[in-house]
């Protein structure tokens, strides 16, 4: 797979029949599923999958797509608002492409800033990875039309973190891309539901109200594809709440955050990022490789300089650090170093499944972005991670407001964000890095730290039992938590007659009942709405069975397959070794419904991984995109483009200069090739120059009239240089008849709307620079 250090964001894939370089998990074939059962046989136009982070989402995409739409000629637009996002999904489909054999070949280009321009584009794109950044540009959107002209088997526009849509920009993007009849529209989110009322109505009207596919991060722990959340709360003696201004308080009920200047005062404080040290020097062989979330990119920094003092390896990634992806590719490959600092960096597109602890170093009211930190770490063992995730919170002083911990998040296997808005605005100031690690260096000397209450809470089991609702029968489960079983077993044993449970279990009476039974029990206490279900089971006679995490691990497939494969047990053995197990474990029958055979297959799954491991991933060969040869010549008898046939061919269309010609100077061919420029028009006498390196026969001739256009333009507009009056006037471009006909001959044709000819020309142009060195045709040698 094309690593960091390695991208490439414009490639052509030659595909093979090989097999594919992962099994897809249960919940995500049931994804793959409805997904062709929601876009196919109910024939609908938009949907959401809703699934965890680490559940997977970019992979089930990539591989139904492939395999139900690229496969049959269909093409995709993949928008995402950051560029990592850009990067993993394109890796992904690279990494999974031969899932659309027996298509030959794939084309993938990602689109933003940092890599190709949308004219660009071309028809062998059979993927396009855009930043909602550049595809909202008005400029851009010529472009788009083009895409979705060519697509005559129909365009997926796959919208990634689909919770960020409601936005202004995007969703006025995303409503007319709804009104083609190519497009479908589907969302990836991990955070379906959003605070502000308006933002979530515009959500479901984006995505029509359909979830295609839904799973709970509950299910996932089971499943052992995400890991087993242990939460410890770091009390600090810091009373930050002091430090609050008028203008935090502000910030703080306006956009449901804290702002940068309080975030600012924060990485200043000395003793609390000693704290933070301490606290993973002590527990440093259990927390294992770490992600730390800190509030600034300042704090970033000094954080990082108080982890390297301590002797630990630890590095920092920030937007502003150059170099920030080759530091995030060597801990994602190499698992270096042990400790990487970031300011919100790692929360969305990054993967490294070897994470086994979060600390979480900054205060936040926003559950989105608290979901998406803790995520970091709960890879379970199934997905190459860790049976447990340490989620470690440093929680200051407050008495006005609750600040989240990741247990409140977690807790119910449900995503919502309660906070007005994600984000505030922020401003960005450069600030020089030795200046802020000298500031902090002078601050530091005189300050020594103290822990108030380290609270550590370690997953002890659940409650499981099965509940019928209408037709669906459904496995429940509630996680308890070493310092809440006591609190269980009495509250249930009081209540061990259903008929003294309520008959509908209110929000009052559930929190009365915390109050009572866990009085005494540190944080986190249960919630109400897991006291609520795990009393209306009871009320209803359900049978609910307990089991300990420690019993977990006794019919842990991967546990089992691996004593299985060390003591080399025959046929015969193995299926006496698992008969005993499941005849001992009470559980292990419970939590497979009493399903022998379904236990024995996720056995035999893991034995055969550990016999024969998964061939490695097909590395399709990726080849530049060069033509097949140089551009031509023209013949002998043929007498090449004649410019001023040109010039007047586009003067001659009255959309093109409806105020009539401008003044001009000559026109002719430049004496020599350029490689700086394609033409240009001499302000001093209106004269105008285009470059001999497209005078060829490969060269259609509405690309030199548009060339042409582009120059009569700034012979109209001496001042305007390419101001939006400009861009505006360019757009209206229209080829003569005679220059349409021939393009149709090769082939090209463009969409009904404004500005498609002008997208046309100027995709073919930029990928004539890309493709060829720039010289007299016939002589220019291939790149």
């Amino acid at each position: 797979m094309t690593g960091v250090d390695t991208w490439i964001s414009d490639m052509h894939l030659n595909l093979t029949d090989a097999l594919s370089p992962i099994t897809l998990r249960d919940h995500q074939v049931a994804a793959c599923e409805a997904l062709s059962q929601h876009f196919g046989d109910r024939c609908k136009r938009a949907g959401v999958v809703v699934m965890p982070t680490g559940g997977g989402k970019t992979a089930v995409a990539t591989r139904w797509l492939l395999e139900h739409h690229v496969r049959k000629g269909g093409r995709v637009l993949w928008l995402a608002h950051r560029r990592s996002l850009l990067r993993q999904a394109l890796r992904t489909f690279h990494w999974l492409g031969n899932a659309a054999h027996p298509k030959e070949r794939l084309g993938l280009i990602a689109i933003s800033s940092e890599d190709c321009s949308w004219s660009m584009v071309a028809r062998e794109h059979d993927i396009v990875f855009a930043s909602m950044q550049s595809a909202v540009r008005a400029n851009n959107m010529d472009f788009i039309e083009t895409f979705l002209h060519d697509s005559r088997r129909g365009v997926f526009v796959v919208v990634d973190e689909a919770h960020h849509s409601p936005a202004p920009g995007y969703a006025r993007l995303l409503r007319r891309l709804k009104k083609s009849r190519r497009c479908k529209l589907l969302g990836l989110t991990a955070t379906p539901v959003r605070g502000d009322e308006a933002d979530q109505r515009a959500l479901a009207l984006l995505f029509d109200e359909s979830i295609v596919y839904q799973v709970n991060r509950q299910r996932l722990i089971d499943a052992n594809v995400l890991a087993v959340p242990s939460f410890e709360t770091i009390k600090t003696r810091i009373e930050l709440e002091r430090q609050l201004t008028p203008e935090d308080l502000k910030y703080l009920v306006q956009f449901g955050e804290f702002g940068p200047a309080f975030l600012a005062r924060l990485a200043k404080n000395a003793p609390r990022n000693k704290l933070i040290v301490q606290q993973y020097l002590k527990n440093k062989d259990r927390y294992g490789p770490t992600i730390v979330f800190a509030a600034d990119a300042a704090h970033c920094v000094t954080l990082a300089e108080e982890f390297k003092r301590a002797g630990v390896d630890a590095d920092y990634v920030t937007y502003a650090r150059k170099d920030a992806q080759a530091v995030i590719s060597r801990y994602q490959e190499q698992k270096k170093p042990d400790v990487l600092v970031n300011v919100e960096m790692l929360t969305e597109g990054f993967d490294a499944p070897h994470t086994r602890t979060v600390f979480i170093a900054r205060p936040t009211r926003s559950e989105v972005l608290l979901t998406q930190m803790v995520g970091r770490a709960l890879r379970g063992t199934k997905a190459n991670g860790n049976e447990i995730a340490y989620l470690v919170t440093f929680l200051d002083t407050w008495s006005q407001f609750n600040v989240l911990d990741p247990e409140y998040v977690l807790g119910d296997g449900q995503d919502r964000d309660d906070s007005p808005r994600e984000h505030g605005p922020t401003t960005s100031v450069s600030i020089p890095i030795d200046l802020v690690r000298e500031a902090y260096r002078l601050i530091s000397i005189a300050y020594t730290a103290h822990l108030e209450g380290v609270f550590q809470c370690l997953p002890h089991g659940w409650f499981i039992w099965w509940d019928t609702f209408e037709d669906d029968h459904q496995q429940r489960t509630v996680m308890v938590f070493e310092n809440q079983r006591e609190g269980f077993e009495a509250m249930l044993a009081e209540l061990g007659d259903p008929a003294n449970i309520p008959e509908n279990v209110s929000e009052d009476y559930a929190r009365d009942l915390i109050r009572r039974y866990f009085t005494d029990v540190p944080d986190p206490l249960p919630r109400w709405a897991d006291i609520k279900t795990l009393l209306d089971a009871k009320r209803k006679g359900c049978e609910i069975h307990r089991y300990t995490f420690d019993e977990k691990r006794r019919f842990n497939p991967k546990v089992l397959a691996k004593q299985v494969f060390e003591q080399q047990m025959s046929p015969q053995a193995i299926q006496q070794f698992l008969q005993e197990t499941w005849q001992q474990v009470p559980s292990c029958g419970y939590v497979y419904r009493d399903n022998f055979h379904a236990f024995l297959e996720d056995v035999t799954r893991e034995i055969t991984l550990l016999i024969t491991p998964p061939p490695p991933a097909v590395e399709p060969e990726v080849e530049q995109l060069v033509p097949t040869r140089t551009p031509r010549s023209w013949g002998g008898k043929e007498p090449g483009y004649d410019l001023a046939a040109i010039r007047d061919a586009v003067l001659a269309v009255k959309q093109n200069f409806p105020n009539g010609t401008p003044t001009l100077g000559d026109v002719r061919w430049m004496d020599r090739c350029s490689k700086r420029y394609f033409g240009f028009c001499r302000s001093s006498d209106n004269s105008i120059r285009i470059n001999p390196a497209l005078n060829s026969p490969d060269v259609p001739r509405f690309v030199l009239e548009f060339l042409m256009h582009h120059e009569l333009l700034h012979a109209a507009m001496p001042y305007a240089g390419h101001n939006p009056e400009f861009r505006d006037r360019e757009r209206l471009f229209m080829p003569s008849p005679e220059a349409m006909s021939e393009a149709l001959r090769r082939g090209i044709k463009a969409a009904n709307t404004t500005g498609a000819w002008r997208a046309r020309a100027d995709g073919f142009l930029d990928t004539f620079q890309k493709r060829w060195i720039i010289g007299k045709p016939g002589t220019t040698m291939l790149i």
